[in-house]
């Protein structure tokens, strides 16, 4: 008697779970997000133009489906993949400019569900803390404290591709790990205080090779911003995904 109480009560505790699951996994389609016609001749046309009129409301966040705000933007931690020769961590980083954003392109293949966004901005600025250790250029470079990167006029390539998850009879759009960014700068520049243990001299010099040599340094550590961008298009992607069914994003009839 005591075991099936106990078996009754657990299968209603799991449907309650299920329920309360679906109600907080299914939200409607955001009023500033408008829906495209796949079949219509100008859908990646009417996606560009759809996308540039919501993102003055997605730069502002929404709590609803976890979208931060972009003005700054505040990441805990930036790990940045610089090489074998090079280690660097970027932390309390307050990422400006990012509110400024304007879509160029965007193409939807809803066959092999494959997006791509091409973006650009003034400048982005990671403003924060930094830790480096290695070689950069072949030479040595060392030291922690506050730090300035600056990309002036970066242009931003994002591909990802999605499957669906079908969850509650919904299907919803899952961003797949293999997306990517690529990115173009105009200008770079850098500095890092406190190199070298604070050895003035040594970090002037340094600093001063870093943006006269700022191509090819960007090239090594310009993964600290595409990592940024990276981060925040997936999140801001993953966000109404994972909560607006995949038929209220686009429309099929």
């Amino acid at each position: 008697m005591v075991t099936q109480t106990y078996s009754s009560m657990c299968k209603v505790f799991i449907v309650v779970l299920f329920v309360l699951f679906g109600q907080a996994l299914s939200k409607p389609r955001p009023s500033y997000i408008k829906a495209c016609k796949v079949n219509s001749p100008d859908f990646d046309e009417c996606a560009l133009q759809n996308g540039r009129g919501a993102l003055p409301y997605i730069v502002k966040g929404d709590r609803k489906y976890n979208i931060p705000k972009l003005n700054p933007l505040k990441l805990p931690v930036v790990n940045v993949d610089a090489g074998k020769d090079l280690n660097i961590k970027l932390t309390n980083i307050a990422a400006k400019g990012l509110e400024k954003v304007e879509l160029d392109r965007v193409k939807i293949d809803t066959v092999k569900r494959e997006v791509y966004l091409d973006m650009h901005m003034p400048r982005v600025e990671l403003i924060g803390q930094y830790d480096i250790n290695g070689k950069i250029l072949i030479l040595p470079i060392q030291g922690k404290g506050p730090c300035n990167i600056t990309g002036v006029e970066p242009k931003f390539q994002y591909h990802f591709k999605y499957v669906l998850d079908k969850v509650n009879d919904e299907e919803y759009m899952k961003l797949t790990d293999d997306d990517n960014l690529d990115f173009q700068l105009k200008r770079a520049y850098f500095n890092l205080e406190n190199l070298f243990d604070g050895n003035k001299q040594l970090g002037d010099n340094m600093n001063q090779f870093l943006n006269e040599n700022w191509q090819e340094v960007v090239k090594e550590i310009g993964g600290a911003i595409s990592q940024t961008i990276r981060a925040v298009a997936r999140a801001i992607s993953s966000g109404y995904f994972k909560k607006v069914p995949y038929r209220e994003l686009l429309i099929f009839d």
